[in-house]
């Protein structure tokens, strides 16, 4: 049996309970099993994507507590994530009550479920937390600290800096003026600020910061006899080998195509010639680097000319062997500046500097550390640097080695080095249960360190000792066998040691795990070419290649959307829905936005976290333009985009009045001369203006800048004014994101509007943007748009990889220093006086070596990605030039070196497309859905699918635009009684409430506009209007997951309780918004024959929004634009069925008669835009009627 449960944003976990079935009994595998239940050793269990980890992790510490009688607080339980951690409290807790079978175990499991809630499951973090606080006293540590938030930290971080360079600038020290000159591209020290807090992230997650600083600036006083023996010559063999190897592959492919030419003689003695060099110098390299470089210099590729009929044949031999001397030529290049005769004079002239810096990042490491000690806060970085001290007291470190009987880590190829350092200080020979799987390791920005996994693999698989086992679980209950076939052929043929840091063989592969049915459907790898020259010029810019891919996924979108999939949640077949699609992006800033756009203007609902920036938001953008004006009025640029704001609204003809006036003034200077000398409305409107600003300066100085920033965007209508704009609800919450982040500040020792105003800055600048609010509910029906990080851990049924032809980030590599856990501080060699700017031998090295590091994690980051997909995987990717790329840069051997020359993600998988046509278990064609498509083909759509458009607006702009430059004589002209005087009282856009209204009221000669406003909450109200009652309806049935209701097992009451639940926990709804009226009348409404078809339906939708022209009476051509929001609408037996949510009361058949008269015309109008929209007949339409409990048909 599988357990299957839902998690956020529709994407699905898995318990994996058992996967043999064998005469109806239920097993797990054979690895499984003895993962559970192998005692008295510590295990390391690599395990695979889909293979259930978690589910075992949870068995075996469900089976140690009750079989081996374990208490649950001598466990320690280590996760990646808060959330991995409460989940696997609540797994825990369910397991526990199941187990509960009779009186003597009951009491032993109650006693381990009332101390789950205090047992050691979390992150290494609150781990790290409890130990400071509980030993505190051996280090001598304030045992108030807490956990800093993010932006206390910053600030401090930044006033550290600040204060580091002013002492050093006071100081006078020639050798800072020195560092300042070397390492800055710019008159100010950005750079040495980068350098500075880049070395000191890198070195404060060395568990032993100052050894290993003394150890790496020991280094540059090497001698050739002990570069040779050092772990940089080690790895220079290692790289350069591959190098070469690959180099004497490409003049022997050459040389065996040559075999085939007559009177090849002098061909071949040139290219033998050249084998022989290549191979020599390959054996020089372990001879010492001397040896090597002195031979290196004297390679020679001698002319080659010759003649041949078969074209052909020519070309691949003179390309083979082009390939190797690039590759001799890059080798060459590489060590231009790292002779043998200076290259270690280099590395002493850079040790005063290098040593210098040194001082400089510890000096900022305490005056950062005091910063933070004097407000009683720390940071994740300290709690772990002090849980470590601690446990250097060896009786703290034996007391809690002797007090947990067994420690589990989970998500291990995740650790670094100090968090690994801290575990081994706490553990014994025999207790430890590591899991993770090291083709999954994606965390090296965060200082993740894969090799520690592989290290202590190597070394459990290595040793004699029975105290330690490795288990390998590589069956995969995910994905269908295509998708499974498709990965280990792509993934066999690109990652090894070399790149990606293990080796994809046997026990790394996958294994078809699943016994579900699956849908027999191809991987779909499609490419867009970009042929532009095929697109009219003027429409080039108008569709990028992130667009095209965008527009080409849309298409496929709503071709999945015809398909069924099998659904084991309801044991049946159902249709795709949007919430089953994924799009997945390596990076989503710049493209997540392009991406949605496109999507939504296709008619797909879909949600993105936007990450071009939360302060480039229009909404946040504009705020801090209003703050900053409120600072300082001197400011022109975000003064003008305050006048321009809803805030103030000026127009651009008032703006350009002001500014004719005193066009050599600042703005604010023209504004006051203005008001000084003219008498007009505009005056009265600048004046009006600079009497708020001025009363809002006043109240930022006596007000915590959060509750003035609050009382801002209050008092402007300016919260309320961005609800109204598309996202509303979003750009709301981003709002009350700054606001939070404000009160942060506030809390600070840091005061003043100015000072945030330049936090905000400096987070900008630096790039440590905040993230937008997420107000996505997970039932939510919409395709998402996540980074392919955020995916990790999840499953999909419809996975897009998109960006597939995106240069991969290679930007660390080309920093003026690069620090390294192995290799330490490998600087560029820098000399003034002689303006000699050069690699030094360590750069070069740790340059190589980085690179290769990094494309290992782009690799796993792509095995992440592809691994994610159950039934359906789409992998999208554009090119500038196919014919290049077929003919020259997917034309390799797919040796390791060709391997690490891969750009982008299309430069791993078309080699191994296009080698391989066949497999060894059958035909990669039989798997594999492949085509190009033409930039100018999904033009063609598009313009084809714009003529399509039913509601086309440029018309009704263009009229608008018009107007504005009609002239006072045809002005007058047009004031005459309009012949279709409806028209004319008609807006030309409107809603379809507005639109009953207007109706209901036709006739009258005076139409009344209420003034009244919903009593404020403050004030007491009793009980909700009827209109509250029914927006709340409204958004719990648009948030409600109605798959959890198909299940006949669900109490449906308590269903809906719990999905409430879960809104208010997330601050979708407030609860004090609520009472069981809700629950009540949802529940019947579900239990109805109407609401069980609707949750039986094929596909449902819930608050479509759309648009309709519409003629407004028979006697007029003219049209108007409605605007509306379908509240309910399903498919069955394809035909669309209609529902709209209604709150309002009858009392007897004539009030209902009325209600139903006043709404007929309403529902009629959902109905023309759900056939117009759709092209679907709406067969049946209802207003439903909560406060009643009926359902009306409407005819």
């Amino acid at each position: 049996m599988q357990r299957r449960t839902k998690g956020l944003c529709g994407q699905i976990f898995i318990d994996y309970e058992c996967v043999i079935e064998l005469g109806g009994n239920s097993l797990w595998t054979e690895n499984q099993q003895k993962a559970i239940d192998t005692r008295d050793k510590s295990l390391l269990v690599s395990a695979a994507a889909g293979s259930g980890k978690t589910a075992i992790l949870v068995e075996r510490i469900v089976k140690i507590i009750i079989e081996d009688k374990v208490d649950v607080d001598k466990l320690l339980v280590v996760t990646f994530t808060k959330a991995a951690a409460e989940e696997m409290r609540v797994r825990l807790y369910k397991a526990l009550v199941s187990n509960i079978n009779n009186q003597e175990e009951r009491e032993f499991i109650n006693k381990q479920i009332s101390n789950l809630p205090s047992a050691s499951i979390s992150t290494l973090h609150s781990f790290c937390l409890n130990i400071t606080k509980k030993y505190f006293h051996v280090i001598d540590l304030d045992p108030g600290l807490n956990i800093g938030d993010d932006t206390q930290i910053a600030i401090l971080k930044d006033k550290a800096m600040e204060d580091l360079l002013e002492g050093e600038y006071e100081k006078g020290d020639d050798r800072f003026f020195n560092l300042l000159e070397m390492f800055n591209n710019r008159r100010d020290e950005e750079q040495i600020r980068m350098i500075i807090n880049r070395m000191h992230a890198f070195i404060m997650n060395r568990p032993f910061p100052d050894q290993w600083s003394q150890n790496a600036l020991k280094n540059f006083t090497f001698n050739m006899e002990e570069f040779n023996n050092s772990i940089y010559y080690k790895e220079f063999i290692r790289i350069t080998k591959k190098k070469l190897k690959s180099a004497i592959d490409q003049v022997e492919i050459a040389n065996s195509i040559a075999g085939s030419i007559v009177n090849n003689e002098k061909i071949m003695a040139i290219l033998n010639d050249e084998i022989s060099q290549l191979k020599n110098l390959m054996k020089k390299l372990h001879t010492g680097y001397e040896s090597f470089y002195n031979s290196l210099i004297l390679v020679k590729f001698a002319t080659l000319s010759f003649k041949c009929e078969d074209l052909d044949i020519k070309e691949n031999i003179v390309s083979y062997r082009n390939k190797s001397k690039d590759i001799v030529k890059k080798i060459i290049d590489s060590l231009e500046f790292n002779a043998p005769d200076y290259m270690f004079e280099d590395l002493m002239d850079m040790l005063p500097e290098m040593s210098y810096l040194m001082d400089l990042v510890f000096k900022y490491h305490k005056i950062f550390r005091d910063k933070k000690l004097e407000k009683r806060i720390m940071d994740f970085n300290d709690m772990e640097h002090y849980t470590l001290e601690i446990l250097q007291t060896k009786e703290v470190a034996k007391e809690l080695k002797n007090y947990y009987k067994f420690i589990f880590v989970d998500e291990y190829q995740d650790s670094n080095e100090i968090q690994d350092t801290i575990l081994t200080s706490i553990m014994k020979e025999d207790n430890v249960f590591f899991v993770g799987d090291v083709k999954q390791s994606i965390y090296r920005f965060r200082m993740a360190d894969p090799t520690l996994f592989l290290s202590k693999q190597d070394s459990f698989r290595k040793t004699d000792e029975d105290s330690k086992e490795t288990i390998a679980l590589n069956q995969n209950f995910r994905s269908r066998k295509k998708i499974i076939d498709f990965i280990n052929i792509i993934f066999e043929n690109i990652m090894s040691k070399y790149i990606g840091e293990v080796d994809y063989d046997s026990e790394a592969k996958l294994y078809l795990g699943s016994k579900q049915p699956f849908l027999d459907e191809k991987v779909n790898v499609s490419i867009i070419h970009n042929d532009s020259d095929n697109i009219p010029s003027e429409e080039v810019m108008e569709i990028n290649k992130i667009e095209a891919e965008a527009m080409y996924i849309s298409n496929q979108i709503k071709e999945l959307l015809k398909i069924k999939i099998y659904d084991q949640e309801i044991n049946d077949y159902r249709y795709i829905c949007y919430k089953d699609i994924v799009i997945l992006l390596r990076t989503t800033r710049g493209w997540s936005e392009t991406y949605y756009e496109t999507l939504n203007n296709e008619g797909i609902p879909v949600y993105a976290e936007s990450q071009t920036g939360y302060f480039e938001t229009l909404e946040i953008r504009l705020l801090v333009q209003l703050l900053k004006v409120i600072d300082n009025l001197y400011q022109d640029i975000p003064f003008i985009g305050v006048l321009r704001s809803p805030v103030f609204s000026f127009t651009i003809e008032e703006i350009t009045s002001i500014r004719i006036h005193n066009s050599k003034l600042s703005i604010y200077e023209a504004i006051c001369s203005y008001v000084a000398e003219h008498n007009d409305s505009l005056r009265d409107k600048l004046n009006n203006m600079l009497n708020k600003i001025k009363l809002w300066k006043k109240q930022c100085r006596y007000m915590p800048i959060n509750d003035f920033i609050w009382k801002l965007v209050i008092d402007t209508g300016y919260y309320h004014y961005i609800s109204a704009m598309p996202g509303g609800i979003q750009r709301q919450a981003n709002i009350r994101i700054l606001i939070d982040r404000a009160k942060q500040y506030s809390e600070s020792n840091i005061k003043g509007l100015f000072n945030f105003i330049r936090l905000i800055e400096g987070m900008k600048e630096t790039k440590r943007d905040l993230t937008s609010a997420k107000v996505i509910g997970p039932s939510e029906d919409v395709v998402r748009i996540i980074s392919i990080h955020k995916s990790k851990g999840l499953e999909f049924p419809v996975v897009f990889i998109g960006g597939l032809g995106k240069k991969m980030n290679l930007q660390d590599i080309r920093d003026p220093i690069i620090a390294h856990k192995d290799l330490g501080i490998c600087p560029n060699y820098v000399n003034i006086k002689e303006r000699r700017y050069s690699p030094t031998i360590f750069k070069t090295i740790a340059k190589e070596k980085l690179q290769l590091e990094t494309l290992s994690e782009e690799m796993r980051v792509l095995y992440v990605a592809m691994s994610r997909a159950r039934d359906y995987i789409y992998l999208v990717g554009s090119v500038n030039n196919i014919e290049q790329c077929t003919s020259k840069n997917w034309k390799t051997t797919l040796s390791e070196y060709d391997v690490s020359t891969g750009k982008s993600y299309l430069d791993w998988i078309m080699p191994v497309i296009l080698k391989l046509p066949q497999y060894t278990d059958g035909n990669l064609k039989e798997i594999l859905d492949f085509s190009i498509i033409k930039l100018s083909q999904i033009y063609e759509d598009h313009k084809s699918n714009q003529v399509k458009d039913k509601y086309d607006l440029q018309d009704y702009w263009q009229r608008v635009d018009n107007a504005k430059e009609i002239s006072e004589e045809v002005r007058f002209k047009l004031e005459w009684e309009y012949k279709y005087q409806s028209s004319s009282i008609m807006p030309t856009k409107t809603s379809v409430s507005e639109l009953k209204n207007e109706k209901k009221n036709r006739g009258n000669s005076l139409i009344k506009i209420s003034e009244t406003f919903n009593t404020p909450k403050f004030l007491g109200q009793d009980h909700p209007t009827g209109a509250q009652r029914g927006n709340t309806i409204h958004f719990i049935l648009q948030h409600l997951d109605f798959n959890k209701f198909r299940n006949k097992d669900y109490n449906i009451e308590q269903e809906i309780n719990d999905q409430i639940d879960m809104m208010v926990s997330k601050n979708l709804i407030l609860q004090e918004d609520l009472d069981d009226f809700y629950i009540e009348k949802i529940a019947m409404f579900m239990n109805s024959k109407l609401g069980k078809r609707l949750l039986a339906a094929q596909r449902v939708y819930r608050e479509k929004a759309f648009n309709l022209k519409k003629e407004i009476d028979d006697s007029s051509k003219d049209y108007v634009l409605i605007q509306g929001i379908i509240d309910c609408f399903f498919l069955e037996k394809n035909k669309y069925i209609l529902i709209d949510y209604k709150s309002d009361f009858y009392a007897d058949e004539i009030m209902k008669n009325i209600l139903i008269q006043d709404y007929r015309e309403q529902v009629q109008l959902y109905r023309q835009a759900i056939e117009e929209l759709t092209e679907i007949e709406v067969s049946e339409s209802y207003i439903y009627f909560f406060h009643n409990n009926e359902a009306v048909k409407i005819l």
